[in-house]
């Protein structure tokens, strides 16, 4: 008896999701944001390098960006400007 309410419940429960999830099925989702406003701000600029394997990995902005050097280049230090000084490992005697 009991086991007999308990399915007649979740029948009319599931039955009544039946009928509300067409209409969410045929709504988009969608995301409003202010993109006058973004969450980050792009300073240009001083960029804090570091490589990572081929890259040259920037850790002073909010949004990560990567520019990749390769596999024949090292990075050794960075300029007065800030700029990164990559040399050949050829040069470096890591060949």
């Amino acid at each position: 008896m009991f086991y007999e309410e308990l399915s007649s419940k979740f029948k009319t429960q599931s039955s009544q999701d039946k009928h509300e999830s067409p209409d969410k099925k045929d709504q988009p989702l969608f995301e409003e944001r202010d993109t006058k406003c973004p969450d980050f701000k792009f300073v240009p600029g001083n960029h804090l390098w570091k490589q990572q394997g081929y890259y040259l990995v920037c850790y002073s902005c909010d949004l990560s960006h990567a520019v990749w050097i390769g596999a024949d280049k090292l990075m050794v230090g960075v300029n007065k400007k800030g700029k990164p000084i990559l040399k050949l490992r050829s040069e470096i005697g890591m060949v």
